[in-house]
């Protein structure tokens, strides 16, 4: 795998200095509500990530054994992270930082 540099321009702006042909491959975090929902509705979504041969880790606030393994079984990887899917309040919700 070729590696790509990643310059900052300005703040909201990245230049990447890829060679020809060279892939940049990413982590990328999916956070769900509910973890049934990474599968359900983001899973096309994560095989496509996957096969286009990202890193992809998905989280979400509850903990399902049946959606970790199914995640597992496509190559991503499932995380518990303490969520409040209904918090209003901002100084709760740093928490899950």
């Amino acid at each position: 795998m070729r590696t790509a540099s990643v310059q900052l321009k300005s703040e909201n702006s990245v230049e990447r200095d890829v060679s020809a042909g060279a892939t940049v491959r990413q982590h990328v975090l999916i956070v769900g509500g509910l973890a049934a929902s990474l599968t359900n509705f983001r899973g096309p979504l994560i095989k496509a990530m996957l096969a286009a041969g990202h890193r992809v880790t998905a989280a979400a606030g509850d903990d399902d054994a049946q959606v970790a393994k199914t995640l597992r079984s496509w190559g991503a990887e499932f995380e518990h992270v303490k969520l409040a899917r209904a918090g209003m309040n901002p100084i709760a919700d740093i928490g899950s930082i």
